[in-house]
């Protein structure tokens, strides 16, 4: 069997665009995918509950062989095996669509190529953008998908060294994340080098009421700080090995 990438790109050629360029963007791509009649083994992506929205069509195999978290969803729902359908209706349409692009691509989309943004430039697109790449992590980490949390964690960071932090999106970012994963650690980690390189204020300022196990990701922000001497950390601090992941080992 070949790569995920050539599952994705030889059994699954669309009869509409073939364009797979770089400057391909998510809604071009989701639209190739939804005019896809030649996969052999098609497998329906819908982005609700509402099946009669236009589904993404891929190769089963290409989601299924992608790791054993996808594979089980198929053991233990037969139903969907047989229809050939699935929608991952407990995380935002955005997030799979973001998905699927990384999925057929093998890497995130830039944000200018995320065209649901507002103007790329634009403060409030590159806030949209890290949160978006916040929920891609989670959906990465809970399917168990190491491949997937190494790429959104490398574009996570390098969006945190192009635009400035803010409380606000620091809140967000944390209230989405969920504890002791290293996307936390590397958003707390930049908040202490910006506070004790840049002046800024952020961590005292942050509402914990609903942040579970906060403090103890603190701590583990401020050992890996401490560790690199204060140096700003990078995307490749926070990467998983796949036998990190549970279940996959």
């Amino acid at each position: 069997m070949g790569s995920i990438h050539e599952l994705s790109q030889e059994g699954c050629r669309s009869k509409a665009s073939t364009n797979t360029s770089h400057n391909e963007t998510v809604s071009e791509l989701i639209a190739r995918l939804q005019n896809n009649t030649d996969c052999t083994n098609p497998l329906q992506i819908y982005f609700s509950t509402d099946f009669h929205d236009e589904p993404a069509v891929i190769e089963k195999d290409t989601l299924r062989s992608l790791s054993n978290a996808f594979a089980s969803t198929f053991r233990r729902h037969t139903e969907e095996d047989e229809r050939d359908a699935i929608a991952f209706c407990e995380y935002t349409s955005d997030t799979i669509r973001l998905f699927l692009y990384w999925l057929t691509h093998r890497r995130i989309p830039d944000i200018e190529n995320v065209d649901t943004l507002p103007e790329p430039s634009s403060a409030q697109a590159k806030s949209d953008y890290q949160l978006l790449l916040t929920r891609l992590y989670y959906f990465a980490e809970d399917k168990k998908t190491p491949a997937l949390q190494n790429d959104a964690m490398e574009s996570f960071v390098a969006s945190l060294w192009e635009t400035d932090l803010t409380l606000e999106r620091l809140q967000t970012i944390l209230l989405e994340a969920p504890r002791a994963c290293k996307l936390r650690l590397a958003v707390l980690d930049d908040a202490l080098w910006l506070e004790e390189n840049e002046g800024f204020e952020l961590l005292e300022g942050l509402d914990t009421n609903e942040m579970s196990g906060l403090m103890s990701d603190m701590r583990d922000a401020k050992a890996a700080y401490d560790g690199r001497k204060g140096a700003r950390g990078k995307g490749k601090d926070y990467l998983v090995a796949d036998a990190e992941v549970a279940g996959e080992k």
